[in-house]
């Protein structure tokens, strides 16, 4: 469809909606290659273990963090889709927020596949010959997979696959 065209040249039938989507000229996303400044990255965790070894083996070492990882661990879901591949990595995303653009969806603004982060299949594409990749979620299978299907990540015709599907239930359940 033409970027210039009218929205009265659209003859839309009276009370007839439409969305109109897309990004204000000027905040484009821009290749990070020519930005002339890019972010640090920070360190949001509690504690940055890199700078104190030893109190990064005390928490490896607290029985209450060993409990609490066990317990976590006896709930886990995980739904093999593909076998794992020989000597190579394996890349957990997160479904929300990382693959999917959550708050559209749940509004009911637009279909899933509208909400998938941009040129998703081209990154997965490029990445899958040295990782295996696994999709997060802290929801029931059954909506991870619909939405997975959906974005075409299942059953899809792209250079990749999805090895399995991990549930796990925030500390709070």
């Amino acid at each position: 469809m033409d970027d210039h065209l009218i929205s009265r040249d659209l003859k839309l039938s009276a009370g007839k909606k439409f969305t109109l989507v897309g990004t204000p000229e000027g905040q484009e996303i821009k290749d990070p290659s020519q930005l002339e400044f890019l972010p640090d990255v920070v360190n949001d965790l509690d504690f940055d273990f890199s700078a104190d070894p030893k109190a990064a083996l005390q928490y490896q070492n607290d029985q209450r963090n060993i409990r609490k990882v066990k317990e976590h661990t006896k709930k886990l879901s995980i739904n093999i889709i593909h076998p794992l591949r020989e000597n190579k990595r394996l890349l957990v995303l997160d479904i929300d927020y990382t693959i999917l653009d959550t708050k559209p969806l749940t509004s009911g603004a637009l279909p899933p596949e509208e909400c998938a982060r941009p040129r998703l299949h081209e990154f997965l594409e490029a990445i899958y010959p040295y990782y295996d990749i696994c999709i997060w979620s802290q929801t029931s299978w059954i909506w991870l997979e619909t939405k997975l299907v959906e974005l075409g990540m299942l059953g899809g015709h792209h250079n990749y696959q999805i090895s399995f599907g991990s549930l796990v239930y925030l500390l709070t359940h």
